[in-house]
């Protein structure tokens, strides 16, 4: 059950959603199309974040150096936009983090900014959710297999 402010929200922006994209000229099949790319977005990096513990099983505390690592990359991933990284040499690892897709693609996209192979990038997306879920999967059905409690 929402809270009163959360409906409060909900409610205001129900009422304030068709001006915002009548006053961005954003049509709705785009509107569609963006909320189909954000929850791409949001599936990929959840992935992601399922593949990191999976690790746990197998990397005997290695696994804790690589959640720091990427806890400060989603951190400078907030704080700096997507062009700022976009003509470095590894940029495509940062398809991992959500604002960085959403600075790159999502938000050119509903602007009408040109987008550099964004075929290539919604694939990629794709690919790389099926590639850590099903490399996840793999790692916990073996994990639990193996798994022993202490204490």
């Amino acid at each position: 059950r929402l809270s009163n402010s959360a409906n409060v929200m909900v409610l205001v922006d129900l009422v304030f959603l068709p001006f915002v994209l009548w006053y961005s000229n954003i049509s709705l099949d785009k509107l569609f199309f963006g909320i189909f790319i954000f929850l791409l977005i949001v599936f990929t990096y959840g992935i992601f974040k399922i593949w990191t513990r999976s690790l746990n099983f197998f990397s005997f505390g290695i696994a804790n150096i690589f959640h720091q690592i990427d806890n400060r990359l989603f951190s400078l991933m907030n704080s700096y936009p997507a062009p700022f990284f976009g003509k470095q040499l590894l940029s495509n690892v940062f398809l991992l983090y959500p604002l960085f897709v959403v600075g790159s693609l999502l938000v050119p996209y509903l602007k009408d900014y040109p987008i550099k192979n964004i075929e290539l990038q919604l694939i990629s997306l794709i690919s790389v959710a099926l590639f850590l879920g099903i490399w996840s999967a793999i790692n916990w059905k073996i994990g639990l297999k193996k798994y022993e409690a202490f204490g």
